[in-house]
């Protein structure tokens, strides 16, 4: 027979309703930190599972998250759905997810979601027209009037790599992947405009940002007669692509070639040379994500709240002095101490 909370509550002497309050994160109810630590080894320990077809009922809750991404190819955001997963259990929730890797796939993500009956939605699709008012909703990445949003800190990350590679005496810089609806794009422009620097359009490459189609537009930027001696890419994995591209086409990084990424994955860190990066902590992204969902659902007349995530430069070996084929290692690493 299933282990239920009136039988944890027994053996723990205390009232089942004190087990419903720490196995929900209430506080509605005092419960001191013995205890609580009490009633969680019982609960491992008695093998307990929540009946959550019965709690749905009762409730009228699914307990079930909605998140809508893009297509988890992008390792940043296969590594974003491992954590919220991990944390949405923890929180008595389960997701459930859909992925698009075009704007063509995006409604149907939405329906394959709104039709599960989720209790909320976390998304990185900013059309409101796809968003059911009734359910509480925060959008990632992007800001939209009216609903609750967790951005990244793009304005201090496009201007910590420019300011990075304008230290190192590049003047000619690209992007790959960085396109007019990023956030990141005029940011860039402004940048550029002052520093004084062209932004030359031939040197603005358009892709997706996965590796075939960022490898792609790669290649063609780099096999031109004038290319850039630096580049900001859209995501490491991008920035990947070009390490990849730039050694086919015989171009050293980076003596002859600067690259800066975005979202520090893992196998950024330990490709050769290793990606310098902009990013956050997973983390503390997902955790923030969480608080203001959970703070919508549990609020929804709340003012709408716009939370700004803060990013950092790691400097890793893909960036050098331009113009210097020597002693890149020891200019670097001088240049990272100022």
């Amino acid at each position: 027979m299933a282990v239920t909370m009136r039988d944890i509550a027994r053996v723990a002497q205390v009232d089942p309703s004190v087990i419903s309050a720490v196995l929900n994160g209430s506080k509605s109810i005092r419960v001191s930190a013995e205890k609580r630590r009490q009633v969680l080894n019982l609960v491992k320990k008695m093998n307990y599972r929540p009946n959550l077809t019965a709690r749905s009922l009762i409730t009228r809750k699914s307990f079930a998250i909605g998140v809508l991404a893009y297509s988890t190819r992008d390792r940043f955001y296969a590594a974003m759905m491992a954590e919220l997963q991990q944390q949405l259990l923890s929180r008595g929730y389960a997701g459930i997810y859909a992925f698009w890797n075009d704007d063509s796939e995006v409604e149907k993500a939405y329906d394959t979601i709104l039709t599960r009956g989720v209790d909320g939605i976390i998304t990185t699709h900013d059309n409101p027209a796809l968003f059911p008012r009734e359910i509480p909703t925060v959008i990632y990445g992007m800001q939209q009037e009216d609903y609750d949003c967790v951005l990244l800190d793009y304005e201090t990350a496009i201007r910590n790599s420019l300011g990075y590679l304008l230290r190192l005496g590049h003047r000619k810089i690209g992007c790959l992947g960085i396109q007019p609806h990023d956030p990141r794009y005029p940011v860039f422009i402004r940048a550029m405009a002052e520093a004084g620097l062209e932004v030359r359009p031939e040197w603005m490459a358009e892709c997706s940002g996965f590796l075939a189609d960022a490898y792609q537009a790669a290649m063609n930027l780099l096999s031109r007669p004038d290319k850039p001696t630096a580049l900001i890419a859209k995501n490491d994995m991008a920035a990947l692509a070009v390490l990849n591209a730039a050694a086919r086409t015989g171009i050293s990084v980076p003596a002859e070639l600067s690259v800066i990424g975005f979202d520090n994955i893992e196998e950024g860190r330990y490709s050769f040379p290793a990606v310098t990066t902009n990013g956050g902590d997973i983390r503390q992204l997902v955790e923030k994500l969480l608080e203001t969902l959970f703070h919508r659902m549990a609020h929804p007349d709340a003012p709408t709240q716009v939370s700004l995530m803060k990013v950092e430069l790691s400097v890793r070996e893909s960036c050098a002095p331009a113009g210097n084929r020597h002693n890149i290692k020891t200019v670097t690493e001088s240049i990272c101490k100022q």
